[in-house]
């Protein structure tokens, strides 16, 4: 078989993959991180060369070439991140930190080759591309927001016979929160009350109770996942997370029924529609929430950014002192990043 045959193969397997949506976008993920840290590679080797050159012209040539070239270099890796994932089929985060370890691997294997001369150049490198990297996860986060579609949330919903403050009395019992490890309240105006479980917990859940209108009846509403570090996980009926699930479940139910003689059976699923909205709309990031910025809110942020590179701009120039920079600066902070 020849090279171009052997290449035709590949494209038309990749291409017969689009019919399979259960591996052609994760196979289209990976591609993303090698692709992302393989331009990031290229860059930093680049900034390498070009860093060794600047050397020679002094240090104030070497700081600015550092932190211009710098800057840029820090953006590589967030710029791919957020194009790959906003381009992704299930629009899935491609993390920076995956693109560093990429970057990290393609330049201790093809770059450095002298182990004991590069060994400084190797710590470096790992150093910048963790903690680098885990800097760029965090902002991308914020701004993307973690994978979550409502298939991998199990939520239930039970209907007491009791009256709402009965129940928000029980579920308030330190006995209950700590049988269930119920550690936050969840303090929204005009909202059910909701209790969570820790941040730091493997399993998340969170119940809530609701109101029906009808005398001695409540709802109340469960909503359990398991959280990854980019996405939630899917839950299989074969996993410890479903069992523990389960068992918290049928806990609630024998809880009310046992412990109080109170009257709980299930209800429909559909009362726990807005409880997976809930959590749903708990992993947006900020971009996502742009739409809902009133058109006042957007055109002051956008106004603040402008103040703010444009003071920069002047004072790079010499037009304007330190001192109404940093006071344009402040006013775009105050306005626009401050709660009011």
């Amino acid at each position: 078989m020849s090279i171009r045959e052997r290449i035709d193969k590949i494209i038309e397997k990749a291409k017969s993959l689009q019919n399979h949506p259960s591996d052609y976008p994760e196979l289209l993920w990976v591609v993303f991180v090698f692709l992302g840290g393989t331009i990031n590679a290229v860059a930093i080797r680049n900034f390498a060369v070009g860093w060794n050159y600047t050397v020679q012209f002094g240090l104030i040539s070497t700081l600015l070439f550092t932190l211009a070239i710098g800057s840029i270099l820090f953006c590589v890796p967030l710029f791919f991140s957020w194009f790959f994932s906003r381009n992704h089929p299930t629009k899935r985060l491609v993390p920076p930190l995956y693109i560093h370890a990429v970057t990290f691997g393609l330049l201790f294997f093809f770059v450095y080759n002298n182990v004991s001369e590069d060994f400084l150049s190797y710590y470096v490198l790992g150093i910048y591309s963790f903690l680098v990297g885990k800097i760029q996860d965090g902002i991308m986060l914020s701004a993307f927001g973690k994978n979550a579609v409502s298939d991998n949330i199990i939520h239930h919903s039970f209907k007491v016979l009791a009256e709402f403050s009965k129940v928000e009395e029980i579920v308030l019992k330190k006995q209950f929160r700590n049988l269930l490890n119920l550690k936050r309240k969840i303090n929204k105006k005009d909202e059910s009350l909701k209790l969570r479980t820790s941040k730091n917990d493997d399993w998340q859940l969170i119940l809530e109770i609701k109101e029906t209108g009808k005398k001695n009846e409540t709802i109340i509403n469960l909503a359990f996942y398991d959280e990854g570090s980019y996405s939630l996980k899917k839950i299989q009926k074969t996993d410890d997370s479903y069992e523990y699930a389960i068992s918290k479940m049928e806990y609630i139910k024998s809880y009310f029924s046992r412990r109080f003689l109170i009257q709980i059976e299930d209800a429909p699923l559909t009362n726990a529609e807005s409880l997976v909205t809930f959590v749903l709309d708990d992993f947006q990031g900020k971009i996502s929430r742009l739409h809902e910025m009133t058109t006042q809110k957007k055109i002051s942020l956008f106004l603040a950014i402008g103040l703010i590179a444009t003071s920069i701009g002047l004072m790079f120039y010499g037009l304007i002192g330190e001192g109404i920079a940093t006071l344009f600066f402040a006013i775009g902070l105050i306005v626009n990043v401050i709660p009011r």
